[in-house]
């Protein structure tokens, strides 16, 4: 093996042992009580709102996802079987298949709509009744993500 070679090697076997090393996301805990209010419809929706909205979501200090630089604080609704987790640097929201589609904090765009109220079985009771405690205002219900 030549010297280059033998280098190659070892930098791929260290890349391997780096990565191995540096665990994924990880679930976060979720729920009515859990310290991140994250509202997921319950089933999914055959029509979606088509507005789009640009910029962050941000998490408040009441734990509740809220887009920035809405007046009304808008909480949001993300579509059934979403997910949420944490790596060392940001709280995630995955899609049912574990991709990421939303990085708290980071510029993101997603469409949907504002609903000024939660229409009835859109969440659960128990997540209704939070969201309306710890997250008032006016929600916007995640519709689809541009390609």
């Amino acid at each position: 093996m030549t010297k280059r070679r033998r280098l190659g090697a070892l930098g791929l076997a260290v890349g391997a042992l780096v990565l191995a090393g540096c665990p994924g996301p990880t679930s976060v805990e979720l729920g009515p009580d859990a310290p991140i209010l994250f509202l997921t419809q319950l089933e999914a929706q055959s029509t979606v709102l088509q507005a789009l909205y640009q910029g962050r979501v941000n998490l408040d200090q009441q734990g509740c996802l809220r887009l920035e630089g809405t007046a009304d604080r808008h909480t949001v609704i993300w579509p059934h079987g979403f997910g949420l987790a944490r790596d060392k640097v940001s709280v995630i929201v995955q899609d049912p298949d574990g991709r990421e589609k939303v990085r708290v904090g980071e510029n993101t765009r997603f469409g949907g709509g504002e609903v000024v109220d939660l229409p009835t079985g859109l969440l659960s009771a128990g997540m209704a009744a939070a969201a309306r405690e710890r997250c008032p205002g006016r929600y916007w219900i995640v519709g689809e993500f541009p390609g």
